[in-house]
């Protein structure tokens, strides 16, 4: 973990990296997190336990990508897991329970982008499999840039978390299409 956040630090400014970390890890830091920033607003309450939806609720999301071949609909199979995310948090549609939420969308996308990688890769011919892992670690790289240049247009709102949260969800439900696409014509 330690080297990768080294690595993160060089690419991403820290307290991007440090607000990624704290919504991804556990809420209870980002509370921490938020309440250290300076905030004069009513802390949230605490969404209890980690980001990660349920297993039915992984279940359900990757029921709904596989039943539903037009990937413009893709984009509403993480719906049910924010709403049920925003339901139960305690604080409802505030921008700490809107962050973590989406990354709980996100961490639903990130388990189907691994498991479609793992699965191409191993498809790919020794040369194209290469390729595809040097082109999987350059959008990573490209990816977090990304999601740090909204964090850092957005950094005078409160917004801001959304914005980083709502960026990595849709990079990484659109390298799963491509991916989903790989190798065709």
């Amino acid at each position: 973990m330690a080297n990768s956040l080294k690595k993160c630090r060089k690419m991403i400014p820290l307290r991007v990296v440090g607000m990624l970390a704290a919504i991804a890890v556990n809420a209870s830091i980002s509370v921490k997190v938020w309440s250290q920033s300076g905030h004069s607003a009513q802390r949230p309450k605490a969404v209890a336990g980690p980001v990660m939806p349920s297993l039915a609720q992984l279940a359900t999301f990757n029921s709904c990508l596989e039943t539903n071949a037009d990937q413009n609909i893709w984009r509403q199979c993480g719906d049910p897991i924010y709403d049920v995310c925003n339901r139960n948090s305690g604080s409802p549609d505030t921008t700490y329970v809107m962050s973590m939420c989406l990354m709980s969308v996100n961490s639903a996308w990130d388990q189907r982008l691994n498991q479609l990688y793992r699965t191409t890769l191993a498809a790919q011919a020794p040369t194209a499999r290469v390729s595809l892992r040097a082109a999987q670690r350059i959008w990573i790289t490209s990816r977090d840039a990304d999601c740090s240049a909204v964090y850092e247009a957005n950094i005078s709102g409160s917004i801001r978390s959304v914005a980083a949260a709502s960026c990595r969800v849709n990079a990484t439900r659109h390298r799963v299409e491509w991916l989903s696409g790989f190798g065709e014509p």
